[in-house]
């Protein structure tokens, strides 16, 4: 009995023992088993936020790379804007140079109409281009500057002018007039008698014929009337000149007149 006992209390502990191992067997492969899942986790913890982490980044380079775009569109258009403001600029003066040369063309064929007293001149239609005709009006600009530099050449060096006696004049351009038979008219350079001075209109006498002529077609100048007589162009163009300064300095007459009180004309 007693040998029983001892079998059995060693057959206890035996059992007793395997149970306390396998206990610590299951209790260490637990916390491995959570030890590798808690790895695990933080693995795919670290890779989230560092996929998050790229993100951003591609999100701020993709913001940055709008707003540099942004700034060069706006930059392109500021430069367009520029080109365009100056491109009508020229345009709105080309265009005001157009107007005042149409404007002096005018005022040289209202010269031309008053100094001939024919109030209805025949416009021939040239049929030349707009270039073309700008070309050649500024060609004619530049021949009338280079005769009002040559005048003084044109006129001979002299310190005092050779002029006329007094009342007699010279035609400076084509002037007509009706007569009872139609009309007739004086070539440049023909000599006039003043029978009348009205300011800025004479009433004048060639032969036969009395007329009335503006101050600017006449001129005492026995030097301005030689010109008047010749054919070529820079003489012509003196002349016309001439013509231009005689309106001017009529005109400036004028205005004062009207600026002075009544009764001291």
């Amino acid at each position: 009995m007693h040998l029983l006992g001892d079998a059995r209390a060693t057959l206890f502990f035996i059992r007793s023992d395997e149970v306390v191992r396998n206990h610590r067997e299951e209790s260490q492969e637990s916390r491995l088993s959570n030890h590798i899942a808690s790895s695990t986790n933080s693995h795919v913890l670290d890779k989230s936020r560092q996929t998050n982490h790229w993100q951003k980044i591609a999100a701020m380079k993709a913001i940055v790379l709008i707003g540099v775009m942004a700034l060069i569109a706006l930059g392109i258009f500021a430069v367009l804007s520029l080109m365009q403001r100056q491109a009508t600029d020229k345009l709105v003066q080309g265009e005001g140079e157009i107007h005042e040369k149409k404007q002096e063309i005018a005022d040289a064929r209202a010269f031309a109409r008053e100094g001939s007293n024919d109030p209805n001149p025949v416009e021939h239609s040239t049929g030349v281009s707009g270039p073309s005709w700008v070309g050649r009006f500024q060609h004619v600009i530049e021949n009338c500057e280079r005769a009002i530099k040559n005048l003084p050449k044109s006129l001979g060096p002299r310190h005092q002018s050779r002029l006329a006696p007094p009342g007699v004049y010279f035609t400076l351009t084509y002037l007509s007039m009706r007569i009872p038979s139609g009309i007739t008219g004086l070539e440049p350079g023909t000599q006039v008698v003043c029978v009348k001075d009205e300011g800025p209109v004479l009433l004048v006498k060639a032969g036969s014929l009395e007329f009335e002529a503006k101050r600017q077609y006449l001129t005492n100048d026995l030097d301005v009337a030689d010109l008047a007589v010749r054919n070529d162009a820079e003489a012509q163009q003196a002349v016309a000149s001439y013509i231009a300064q005689q309106q001017q300095a009529i005109d400036q007459r004028h205005d004062r007149r009207k600026m002075q009180p009544s009764g001291q004309h």
